[in-house]
């Protein structure tokens, strides 16, 4: 018979699941990371990990899902906040660095590996990561619209080369500097001056 657990000690087992994922994310694949190394930290048996999560897929929708809506939420802050397109730009681009520096797996979760984790998620699954994440995007396009002077493909893909440089960032000596005339640059380029 399985142990019963108290709900906070379920939320606490569940939180140390999810946090000891998260931390394994940092050095392996997410498919490589075994369900016996996350119930091991939370003092749990194998069989009742699935009590709390039908499989390893689910954590990985669970940890991408907080990962986005603390975005998607960080940008609508910046967007209250900033006078103008291009500084809430440079505020969102020096906001996921932080971000990729916080939490170093997201950057890792890009490309082959996020595809192939992406691949066994479930319908559903899939469809929430793709709506957020269109969510997110939809934010920062219509908070410049008006004065992006690039297509939107070729922001999204300075964008993205600019947070793939973060992986490598620990070689440059002065990376924040680079990273900050980078956003700038990009934003320099991407935004029509203020009139």
């Amino acid at each position: 018979m399985p142990k019963k657990f108290s709900n906070t000690t379920k939320n606490e087992i569940r939180k140390t699941i999810l946090d000891e994922y998260k931390k394994h994310l940092i050095n392996n694949e997410a498919s490589k990371i075994s369900v016996d190394s996350l119930v091991k930290k939370a003092n749990i048996a194998k069989g009742t990990f699935y009590f709390f999560f039908d499989n390893k897929e689910e954590l990985f929708l669970e940890v991408t899902i907080e990962i986005l809506t603390a975005i998607e939420k960080q940008i609508e802050q910046i967007n209250r906040s900033s006078s103008n397109s291009s500084i809430f730009l440079f505020e969102v681009l020096l906001y996921l660095k932080h971000v990729a520096k916080e939490y170093p797996w997201v950057i890792k979760m890009t490309g082959k590996e996020f595809s192939s984790m992406l691949n066994k998620l479930s319908l559903e699954g899939k469809n929430q990561i793709y709506s957020k994440k269109e969510r997110i995007w939809g934010k920062v396009f219509k908070s410049i619209a008006d004065d992006l002077v690039v297509s939107k493909s070729i922001f999204q893909g300075l964008v993205s080369i600019l947070l793939l440089s973060i992986s490598d960032g620990d070689e440059i000596t002065s990376f924040d500097e680079v990273y900050r005339e980078f956003a700038s640059m990009i934003t320099n380029r991407s935004i029509r001056e203020d009139k």
